[in-house]
């Protein structure tokens, strides 16, 4: 199918936590096992609660052996606050974007958002996700001695040398590039993270039932898409069929009342043409039985008598004759070859009787030798 703009995926709606709300961890995971059954063994140990009392989610690193694991207890969330997470696409901490690693070697990041401190530090030679991440609520924004304290405890806790961590500030925001979805804090160069579509269900905090309920939900959803574009397709292309059909019959019927409006017209031609061709075979095909006779009476022996003649078509004559003379009958049938008007000369039916020969004599004559001349001509 096309990809149009109505169609293309968009960024999903997101709930944004607030980070005090959380503990987070980063934990090795086997790149050869199941990710979620490991962090779900990882949380069995770090927290003091049971999975099915606990919102949580996790983000991998881009070589699968670690995990930052964040979690939360069910209680710190009214039903007010998780009321609007049904109906949303994504669920997910305000730190989440802080994974990110802002440049090579060490380095550490400070987010703060309202009453929230958040920040991550990673030291030289690790993967993109942080050696630490600490998260802390203040009673009112936090100040800029509380902010500088918070950054000198991440640096220390994470073994770094000293320094001052990069401040950031705002929500986060969710974008989607194709089958990718990024949520950064901050401008273009705001820390940002960026992973599958498919994978939304991993950092997600909801629960996991009702998260595998919305994945058949939406693998429904989808097919039951893909059949309506498919059968609009299938609309589309008739109803083009039934126009490509309309204007094939409007052009037809066009054409015939084109040809019945001139069929009046047509058939006077036709009977001019008719009529020309029947004059000019008048003209030029008729019979011509005495230029026959002049043409042949010129070769004729002077005991030849003529008793009947008859004409065979336009350019053949027959003669029925006689003669005391036997001879003459060859005589008279070489002269005829020799003409040069003359095509083809044939005698048969040679009888002798009482002194006389009798003998038919047929001559075909060329076509353009008995021609008749044009009306007019001299």
């Amino acid at each position: 199918m096309p990809k149009l703009p109505f169609l293309r995926p968009t960024a999903p709606a997101t709930v944004f936590l607030p980070a005090d709300r959380f503990f987070v961890r980063v934990v090795p995971i086997a790149p050869d096992s199941d990710a979620t059954e490991q962090v779900e063994l990882a949380l069995e140990g770090l927290a003091p609660f049971p999975l099915s009392q606990l919102y949580w989610g996790y983000l991998l690193s881009g070589d699968r052996t670690r995990a930052l694991v964040y979690a939360a207890h069910r209680r710190r969330f009214s039903p007010e606050e998780t009321k609007p997470w049904r109906n949303a696409g994504l669920v997910i901490p305000t730190f989440l974007p802080l994974a990110s690693r802002p440049a090579p070697g060490s380095a550490a990041l400070l987010h703060s958002l309202d009453s929230q401190l958040a920040g991550a530090a990673w030291s030289a030679g690790t993967d993109a996700l942080p050696t630490l991440m600490l998260v802390r609520g203040f009673a009112a924004e936090p100040t800029v001695d509380e902010r500088k304290a918070f950054g000198r405890d991440l640096v220390t806790r994470a073994g770094l040398p000293p320094m001052e961590p990069r401040l950031i500030t705002g929500m986060p925001t969710v974008e989607r590039s194709g089958d990718r979805i990024r949520v950064r804090i901050g401008d273009v160069n705001g820390p940002a993270i960026d992973f599958p579509a498919d994978q939304v269900d991993q950092v997600d905090v909801r629960d996991r039932e009702f998260l595998a309920e919305r994945r058949e939900q939406t693998r429904r959803g989808d097919m039951l898409w893909r059949v309506l574009l498919a059968g609009s397709a299938l609309i589309a292309a008739g109803l083009a069929l039934d126009l490509v059909g309309l204007v094939y019959r409007n052009r037809g019927n066009a054409v015939q009342a084109t040809v019945t409006a001139q069929a009046p017209t047509v058939q006077r031609l036709q009977t001019a043409d008719s009529l020309a061709k029947r004059v000019d075979e008048l003209a030029t095909q008729r019979l011509l039985p005495f230029e026959m006779l002049v043409l042949v009476n010129d070769k004729r022996p002077g005991s030849i008598q003529f008793v009947r003649t008859t004409t065979k078509g336009p350019n053949t004559l027959e003669v029925e004759a006689q003669t005391g003379n036997a001879g003459d009958v060859t005589n008279f049938e070489q002269a005829l070859q020799g003409a040069p008007g003359i095509a083809q000369v044939n005698t048969r039916d040679i009888r002798a009787r009482d002194g006389m020969t009798s003998f038919v004599i047929t001559i075909t004559f060329k076509p353009d030798t008995l021609r008749a001349p044009a009306k007019g001509s001299a």
